[in-house]
């Protein structure tokens, strides 16, 4: 059970994972999956009012999170190839409901 006053916030993307000594295709997967679990489509939950209002911060763009995130982990090559993947499915993203969790 919850308590009703307790507030939340949105947490930090998690810990990208070690993608050393794998295959680039996996790599690839890796990344984008890591994406998808910190980062959603912003009609999921985000509220609209002539717009999306990123209360939680945003418009993230995909690109610019996987070099925070792998920059100097993996390949731009490979950052590159998770980038266009991840556009296929949408061009601004909303952290995902996954990082909510209850306020210190």
């Amino acid at each position: 059970m919850t308590d009703r006053n307790e507030t939340w916030d949105m947490g930090p993307p998690s810990e990208p994972p070690n993608l050393r000594e794998i295959a680039f295709e996996a790599v690839v997967e890796a990344i984008v999956e890591w994406f998808f679990e910190n980062f959603e489509d912003p009609a999921r939950n985000t509220p609209w009012e002539s717009g999306y209002i990123y209360i939680w911060g945003g418009p993230y763009n995909a690109r610019e999170e996987l070099e925070c995130a792998f920059s100097g982990k993996v390949s731009e090559r490979a950052i590159a190839y998770a980038a266009e993947r991840i556009l296929q499915e949408g061009c601004d993203w909303a952290p995902s409901q996954r990082r909510m969790r209850p306020e210190d």
